[in-house]
């Protein structure tokens, strides 16, 4: 439910696709992939640092480890 409840805030605050990507099965980890799409990176950048303090700020947790994947087509 935490998850569950994390990534609809996610969604709704920031307009951006989030999803539980890896580790559904561990009861105490969760793994979260958030997605956006724009013409310029910086914008993009701030939007996902935003993010990454959204869910440090409401996580009942740590953070073990993030990295940023921007793709350029």
């Amino acid at each position: 439910m935490i998850v569950k409840s994390l990534k609809t805030r996610i969604r709704n605050d920031f307009e951006v696709s989030a999803a539980e990507v890896a580790d559904q099965d561990l009861l105490q980890r969760a793994r979260l992939g958030v997605a956006v799409v724009g013409s310029e990176q910086a914008p993009l950048d701030a939007l996902l640092q935003h993010v990454l303090r959204f869910v440090e700020e409401n996580l009942d947790g740590e953070i073990l480890d993030y990295r940023n994947e921007f793709i350029h087509v």
